[in-house]
């Protein structure tokens, strides 16, 4: 819920208070810049009608002419880690079967078990908000999986679809929020209050809004260009906009 001002706030001295549809549609079109003309695009989402109409409206003639897919994510957030390993050691049997009934390789199984599931939700429901699949592999970032396609022209091929569908998920961009919610205070999730009624304390709130962009630029310079994985390779490096993790001298000095 938006927190409008009224008599017990106000807003910022600096700044102002834009609707979060307009920062929405916003970055979806900077997102769009950014990325330039690959040859296809897969945006795999929460389940936003903000992000959806925003993604929609950034991608609109690359979705008429087939080269984007569109697809919402949802799994179950609240499973402790013994029944995700359950559930990701319970799925195995099936996912055999999958390759043996298919005749192809895992991967391959998958998407076209998902494109024949997505058939018959169609055939089903006519209303395409309720034709959310079921993908077969559970793992543990992401148990009890679904996706809901939402970029289905009337001219999409199955076989298309069915990609799109067993690719889905939020894994890749999920650890990155983490890591700024626990590594930023200002953006930290607020918490709740025992003593006052469950009440949410704000206690690291950014009064100043410029402060978040200095906080998230930052945080974005360690992350691409001097945090480095096991390889150690940096983001950077790996797209080519480095030869080696730098330090944070030499980014001041550039």
């Amino acid at each position: 819920m938006a927190d409008y001002p009224c008599r017990d706030n106000q807003l910022p001295p600096d700044g102002v208070m834009t609707h979060l549809d307009y920062t929405s549609y916003a970055h979806a079109m900077l997102v769009r810049r950014l990325i330039g003309r690959p040859r296809y695009i897969d945006v795999y989402m929460d389940q936003d009608e903000v992000l959806r109409g925003a993604y929609i409206t950034a991608l609109n003639w690359r979705i008429a002419l087939g080269d984007a897919d569109m697809a919402c994510v949802q799994f179950h957030k609240h499973m402790d880690i013994d029944m995700k390993r359950t559930l990701a050691n319970a799925c195995e049997p099936h996912l055999r079967g999958l390759e043996a009934v298919y005749g192809c390789d895992r991967e391959e199984a998958i998407s076209k078990y998902m494109a024949d599931l997505y058939a018959r939700q169609k055939t089903r429901h006519s209303d395409w908000r309720n034709c959310w699949v079921p993908h077969p592999k559970d793992t543990l970032n992401e148990p009890e999986r679904r996706i809901l396609y939402l970029s289905d022209t009337g001219d999409k091929d199955l076989e298309e679809i069915g990609w799109t569908l067993s690719g889905a998920t939020l894994a890749p961009v999920d650890p990155y929020f983490m890591q700024i919610r626990r590594g930023l205070q200002y953006l930290e999730r607020p918490i709740p209050s025992h003593t006052n009624a469950g009440k949410l304390y704000y206690g690291y709130s950014a009064y100043d809004p410029r402060r978040v962009a200095q906080y998230l630029e930052i945080f974005r310079g360690n992350t691409n260009y001097i945090k480095t994985d096991a390889k150690w390779a940096t983001p950077a490096m790996q797209v080519g906009l480095a030869h080696g993790p730098l330090t944070f001298e030499d980014i001041l000095d550039c």
